[in-house]
């Protein structure tokens, strides 16, 4: 599976370490087709938002975190709220050993020593559920 995440991400991004809109290199083809385009990338952030609930793996959560990681507009956010992504990343799948339950309410400052693994986890936790937070509230306003 970490290997289908990445090869999603790298493909849409054109080999690029930066946050994108998934229409961005599509031009010209018309409404219908983004809507086709747009169903189908939703399907599957849909299938990862899904894995990412229940996932036990540190390593496959920060690949699936980065997966959802997009520059979202207006005409996506039907689709973000129909994924409920704000609730799996508070709760994950809401059981009491859920890790990204567990990241809620941990103390996080970069100079304490801890577990690396960890830190990186609640910071990306963090990380995607702000910039999630503030592209969907900003389009709002």
């Amino acid at each position: 599976m970490c290997d289908q995440i990445l090869w999603f991400t790298a493909a849409l991004r054109g080999n690029k370490n930066q946050i994108s809109h998934f229409l961005d290199d599509i031009k010209g083809c018309g409404d219908n087709l983004d809507e086709i385009v747009r169903d189908n990338f939703f399907q599957i952030i849909r299938s990862l938002v899904k894995t990412l609930r229940s996932s036990k793996d540190k390593s496959e959560i920060n690949l699936i975190l980065n997966a959802i990681k997009w520059k979202y507009t207006a005409r996506d956010h039907g689709y973000l709220r129909g994924l409920e992504i704000f609730k799996v990343l508070h709760e994950g799948n809401g059981e009491s050993d859920n890790l990204l339950k567990k990241v809620w309410g941990m103390f996080y400052k970069n100079q304490i020593a801890g577990k690396e693994s960890d830190k990186n986890l609640i910071k990306d936790v963090i990380d995607t559920f702000e910039m999630l937070y503030i592209l969907t509230v900003g389009r709002t306003t």
